[in-house]
C-alpha cells in the first residue's frame, strides 16, 4: 500500500459515506477477520474489545448468520445486551452492516452514522466498496509501517492477523 493504494482509496471513500466510522472484518475464519480496518470512536473501540461486545452485538451477529445488507435499525429488537444503545453514545446512532462470501471467505463489515439513517444509494455504494476491499485484500499478509501510518492519518487503525 501507499498513499495512491487503492485499499487506501477505497478506505477514504467508505471514510466519506460514514461520518462516525466503520469497522471491517476481512476475511473472517471462524470468529477472526484476517484483517480489521477501524475508524469508530476509540473509546468506544477499547470498550466494545475490553467487554467482549463482539459476541453480544447483534449487527455481528446477524452477519455471521446471513450474507446481504441491514440496517441496523431492522435488528435493534434483538439487541437484548444494550450493544447499540451504548454505542450511540459514541456517535454510532445509525448504521449499516454488509456481509458478503466471496470465494472461499466471508468478510462483516459494519459502518455508522451521528445524523441520519444511510439511504439505499449510500449502502449500496458501500457494498461497493467492502466487495472491492475485499478482493484488494484477499492475498493481504502485512502492512508496512509506512502504510499503517498513512491509515493512521485518516483516522483508521489496521490490525492483520495473517
Amino acid at each position: 500500500m501507499s498513499e495512491k493504494s487503492p485499499i487506501i482509496s477505497t478506505l477514504n471513500q467508505l471514510q466519506n459515506l460514514c461520518n462516525a466510522g466503520f469497522a471491517l472484518g476481512m476475511h473472517v475464519n471462524f470468529q477472526t477477520p484476517r484483517i480489521l480496518f477501524q475508524s469508530y470512536d476509540p473509546e468506544w473501540s477499547a470498550i466494545y474489545s475490553a467487554e467482549g461486545l463482539v459476541l453480544k452485538d447483534p449487527v455481528v451477529i446477524w452477519g455471521f448468520q446471513n450474507v446481504g445488507m441491514i440496517r441496523w435499525s431492522d435488528v435493534a429488537d434483538l439487541d437484548t445486551e444494550g450493544v447499540m444503545q451504548r454505542a450511540a453514545a459514541y456517535g454510532l446512532k445509525f448504521g449499516a452492516n454488509v456481509s458478503l462470501i466471496n470465494g472461499s471467505t466471508k468478510s462483516i463489515c459494519g459502518f455508522a452514522r451521528s445524523d441520519r439513517e444511510f439511504n439505499d444509494e449510500e449502502i449500496a455504494r458501500a457494498h461497493t466498496l467492502i466487495e472491492e476491499l475485499h478482493e484488494l485484500t484477499a492475498e493481504m499478509s502485512h502492512v508496512s509501517e509506512q502504510d499503517a501510518a498513512q491509515l493512521e492519518k485518516l483516522g483508521i487503525t489496521i490490525i492483520v492477523t495473517g
